[in-house]
């Protein structure tokens, strides 16, 4: 699969999660928590962006930075729900049919 398409397919994935979590989050109670699920999805959404990235020491400074992002995330979601912080990530406006 070449990057550009990988690239895609997480974006889309990243969405998937986080909209089907909200919707789903008492049925998925009882398993999970969906806050991991939605940590899961923030983590998709921040590989892509690596991916172009030459090779970077994993350390506490960026582990600081993905942990403030998923904060981010959280904060936008706690707020908002699903769809803003699905258009946060995407960086535009979406709406979600259903």
């Amino acid at each position: 699969m070449k990057r550009k398409a990988l690239k895609e397919l997480m974006r889309q994935a990243v969405g998937n999660v986080l909209i089907n979590t909200e919707l789903n989050a008492e049925a998925l109670k009882k398993d999970i928590d969906p806050a991991v699920l939605r940590g899961v999805a923030y983590g998709m959404a921040v590989a892509p962006v690596l991916m172009d990235e030459e090779p970077i020491e994993f350390d506490r400074d960026f582990l600081a930075v993905i942990i403030a992002y998923g904060k981010k995330c959280e904060d936008i979601y706690a707020e908002n729900g699903a769809v803003a912080t699905i258009s946060k990530l995407y960086g535009c406006e979406v709406t979600i049919n259903g």
